[in-house]
């Protein structure tokens, strides 16, 4: 049997759901089989289209439930017989269902019942330089958006957006995002050069979070992994590829290897020597944290002995704001407020 959330829909309630939907979106037409986000919907038009529904029809529908049914054949389905059935798990094996008699180990078993700690920690944060300085920032509430003034600008930014309302002059800053001591990690001035900031600034946190672990770099007999992901690399675009001699004088591979994303783990376990599995992790803004639960799940599952896991995300060039654009995701004053 199915619960529906409400009592099945009257042909006027069909059509005043169908009216609310066009009106929100800004429709002439409705495609019944096209979705919310490909039709322009935000996620606060969805909040706007959940507030109209409560408000015209008494219809109460949690805002998730748009992206979960997206496309408005489904949402009426939804709205009228309410979500479908639910894949049915297997329970786990019972105590007489041991490895013994199933031939499959136990999940207890596959995973490892041992907890995982944090031994060291490192981070590069707007106004933090370092984790002490992040912790206060955190205790005080302080918020590190830097407002860029005039000459703080990028020159890159054109004339006609600094002068937009709509334009944010916000950015996140971290000290010296380019600078790197190549020489410490045996890296010649054109390979630094060549290599993106974000692996420049991971390959440095990756040490010095090793380091606050009490571990000594290049001689670990453990097997260490790294679970590390960028994001997009505007610095290739912007450095790089307008010279195309780089590619004659340090040659592709290296280009490759300090600036596509696949290489982002591997390069760090290269350049410190760490034999462990290397994974380069990407999903969007959730990055670090799936590197983090990746590291724990391959600690449990015996694959290493310690995990080095995160991300780093640094901006080409970074003194630059944002076009504000209503139902972003990005404030538009330029301030977050975790704290609120």
């Amino acid at each position: 049997m199915k619960q529906s959330p409400h009592p099945s829909l009257s042909g006027d309630q069909r059509a005043a759901v169908i009216a609310l939907w066009k009106e929100t979106l800004g429709l002439s037409e409705v495609d019944l089989d096209r979705g919310f986000a490909d039709l322009g919907g935000t996620s606060l038009l969805a909040n706007e289209f959940a507030a109209r529904l409560k408000r015209g029809l008494d219809l109460s529908l949690p805002v998730i439930r748009i992206f979960e049914y997206p496309t408005l054949r489904l949402l009426l389905r939804f709205l009228t017989d309410g979500p479908g059935p639910m894949p049915q798990i297997a329970p786990r094996p019972g105590p007489s269902e041991n490895a013994a008699t199933t031939g499959k180990a136990s999940p207890a078993e596959e995973t490892g019942a041992h907890d995982i700690a944090i031994i060291g920690m490192a981070c590069r944060f707007p106004g933090a330089k370092n984790l002490e300085e992040f912790w206060a920032n955190l205790l005080d509430g302080r918020d590190t958006i830097t407002i860029l003034s005039d000459d703080e600008l990028s020159p890159d930014v054109p004339p006609e957006l600094r002068t937009d309302p709509r334009y944010v002059r916000a950015a996140g800053l971290i000290d010296e995002p380019y600078a790197m001591d190549a020489e410490f990690f045996g890296i010649n001035p054109m390979e630094a050069k060549l290599t993106d900031p974000q692996q420049r600034v991971l390959l440095e946190t990756s040490w010095q979070a090793l380091e606050h672990a009490g571990e000594a770099v290049g001689q670990m007999t453990e097997r260490v992994a790294v679970y590390a992901g960028t994001e997009d690399n505007s610095y290739y675009r912007a450095e790089i590829v307008p010279f195309p001699q780089a590619e004659k004088r340090a040659g592709r591979f290296a280009i490759m290897t300090g600036n596509e994303k696949d290489y982002v783990a591997m390069r760090i376990a290269h350049k410190l020597n760490l034999k462990g599995p290397a994974v380069s992790v990407h999903t969007a803004c959730s990055t670090s944290l799936v590197a983090v639960i990746m590291a724990a799940k391959s600690l449990r599952q015996g694959e290493c002995d310690l995990a080095l896991a995160g991300g780093a995300s640094v901006h080409f060039p970074t003194p630059e704001g944002y076009y504000f654009q209503e139902g972003g995701v990005f404030s538009s004053d330029g301030h977050c407020r975790p704290f609120d």
